[in-house]
């Protein structure tokens, strides 16, 4: 997976919380709560491992923050008559009611 950011700490930088530099750094998590949601999550990266809120930044580091993991969507058990199928095309008989679009979850 590739880092949305990376950043690397420049020489003479004053120790700091890495929750709280991360958050002046990284412009694209606008707020300090989330930030430190984002580093509980994982998504933070100090020198290639995890990092943790209280990790104190140190000149020289690599920081890098990942994208979000996202859960697969749900799949939901449809009985589904298949007229035909191949590599290219499926044709199904949509029972009547069953939306086909615009919802996440009940929709084929």
């Amino acid at each position: 997976m590739r880092p949305i950011e990376s950043h690397i700490v420049p020489p003479g930088t004053a120790r700091e919380r890495l929750s709280d530099y991360a958050h002046r750094v990284f412009q694209s998590v606008p707020s300090r709560k989330g930030m430190k949601k984002a580093i509980k999550a994982g998504a933070i990266f100090v020198d290639g491992r995890p990092g943790h809120t209280g990790h104190w930044v140190l000149p020289g580091q690599r920081i890098e923050l990942m994208p979000p993991a996202q859960a697969p969507p749900k799949a939901l058990a449809l009985p589904l008559e298949v007229l035909y199928e191949d590599t290219h095309l499926a044709l199904i008989n949509k029972p009547a009611g069953l939306p086909t679009s615009g919802n996440r979850y009940r929709t084929v």
